[in-house]
This record gives C-alpha cells, structure tokens and sequence, in this order.
C-alpha cells in the first residue's frame, strides 16, 4: 500500500493575475476571492462556514464579512506557512483570532484618538471614585490586589507580574480572575 504525500500548497495558476480567472457566480466575495485565487488546494471553501461562525463571535455583527474577508486574504498570503499534515480548521481560527485582535486594537487606537476629551469629573467625585476604589481593593488579598493594580493601573504583562511576585503564569491569572470577579460582585 502507498501512501501518497499530502498535496501541496503552491498555486497552479499565477495569484499576480486572478482576473483572467472565473470566480463562480452566486457566491459571496470571501467565498469569490477564495475560487479566483485557486485555493483549492487549501480548501478554504469548506471552511467558511465555520470560519464566519468563528468570527461572528469575536467581532461586532456589522464588521464579519470584512473581517472575514481579511482572514481569507491573510490565508492566502501566508499559505506557504501552513503545514498541509495538518487541519486547515485550526489555522485558520488562529488567522481570524488574530484579525479580531488587530481589528479591536485598531478600533480601539482610533476611538481614543478622535474621541473628544471629557471635562474633568468634579474634584468631590473624584475622591469619592478613589475612596471607594480604595475600600474595595481592600477586600481583596493581599496577592489579588497587587496583581489586578500592577495588570490595571501599571499596564504590566501576566508574564511580568508572574516574574516579579515569583508566581507561574497561570497562577496570576487565577488571582486575576478572582479579583475581577469579587470587584463585579461588589457592584451595587
């Protein structure tokens, strides 16, 4: 018996010229860009279902189809990178997990950049907030208030806090969790 190699990933036709291609009528732009660019050998069609699925619960409803979109293209871009041993489905949702993040960090970038500023809260109010912050950080451990004020208020990594209190990654993130959940549970 012989076991043929898995198939490989470059493209018969030339990508540089998709237009001399027919990309199947009735079908949505992912699913066009995906036939004219000749990925059959990755099967991407197979996985749009899915992989719309997927990016429906990682992104706001109005953006899916560009998003989507946006993970077909970088499937196609990167395909040389894919090891075709391997499930296409998990590369995939790796490509549009990624997509989702740098579209929220994009998304967000430009909120606070064009957003105009709020005038200052009252200086009452203010301390009010901060006693009150102050009283709930209290009732935390002493591990899950310095592990929510050094992730919150000083921007720090979970690997950098897990080296500077000599805790396992996982660890801060329990205690990250817990605090989080003991501060939503305070909330009047």
């Amino acid at each position: 018996m012989t076991h043929e190699p898995p198939p490989k990933l470059v493209p018969t036709t030339n990508l540089a010229s998709p237009s001399k291609q027919a990309a199947p009528q009735g079908l949505d732009p992912t699913a066009k860009l995906a036939a004219a660019s000749d990925s059959a050998p990755l099967g991407l069609e197979r996985e749009l279902p899915a992989l719309r699925a997927l990016v429906a619960k990682l992104a706001p409803a109005g953006d899916v189809d560009d998003l989507v979109q946006e993970v077909v293209s970088r499937a196609l871009r990167y395909r040389d990178t894919f090891d075709g041993r391997r499930a296409l489905g998990p590369w995939l949702a790796k490509t549009a997990l990624n997509v989702c993040v740098d579209h929220r960090a994009r998304r967000a970038r430009e909120t606070t950049s064009h957003e105009p500023l709020e005038p200052a809260a009252a200086p009452d109010t203010r301390v009010e907030e901060r006693e009150h912050v102050a009283v709930l950080l209290a009732k935390l451990s002493r591990v899950e208030r310095d592990v929510l004020v050094r992730f919150h208020q000083c921007g720090e990594s979970v690997r950098e806090i897990a080296a500077a209190l000599g805790l396992a990654e996982g660890t801060v993130k329990s205690h990250l969790c817990r605090a989080r959940k003991r501060l939503a549970e305070e909330r009047p």
